[in-house]
């Protein structure tokens, strides 16, 4: 059974007040998400860069390793290969040189959101989380002198802080 379907069945089997009580909590969720998407873009970015970084030195290396051979009969050989090759090496870093670009953006909107919160601790962790890339809370836990769950309730009273910022935002692009 899929989890959509499992999730209906479980919403179907409770009686009202047990489903109010769901779709409160599900719909509080929701500003929270859209600034976690938000402060999540930049290193969606990074991780886009650094795939086709890697995916550059790939094709640079197979390059590298094709070597022209000379025959009586005529044919296409490595050379339409190697040409296709750096299609790709340009095409790629057209991608990498506009991501990066949009990298600097949301890095200064992260950076923004970040820095609107007064609680060092708060802007720490999202620091770590965000900018840094750690998703594992016991990591994040180490390096502030913390549990793992006291960080994790640190992040969601964070992100309910920026939600009105983040709305701010999002109705000024909407514009």
């Amino acid at each position: 059974m899929s989890l959509r379907a499992d999730r209906k069945r479980q919403l179907a089997e409770m009686n009202l007040q047990e489903l109010r009580q769901v779709l409160i909590k599900d719909i509080r969720k929701i500003p929270t998400a859209r600034v976690k998407k938000m402060l999540d873009s930049y290193r969606y970015i990074q991780t886009r860069i650094d795939n086709n970084l890697d995916q550059i030195q790939v094709l640079r290396s197979r390059m590298q390793k094709v070597t022209t051979t000379f025959h009586d009969a005529p044919g296409g050989g490595a050379g339409a290969d190697v040409s296709d090759q750096i299609g790709k090496i340009v095409k790629l870093e057209a991608y990498v040189k506009a991501d990066t670009s949009r990298l600097q953006d949301e890095l200064v909107l992260v950076r923004f959101l970040i820095d609107s919160l007064d609680n060092m601790l708060e802007r720490q962790i999202l620091d770590l989380r965000y900018v840094r890339g750690l998703r594992n809370w016991e990591r994040i836990a180490d390096e502030v002198h913390y549990t793992a769950s006291h960080a994790k309730n640190v992040h969601g009273i964070a992100l309910k802080k920026l939600v009105p910022l983040v709305e701010e935002i999002l109705l000024k692009r909407e514009r």
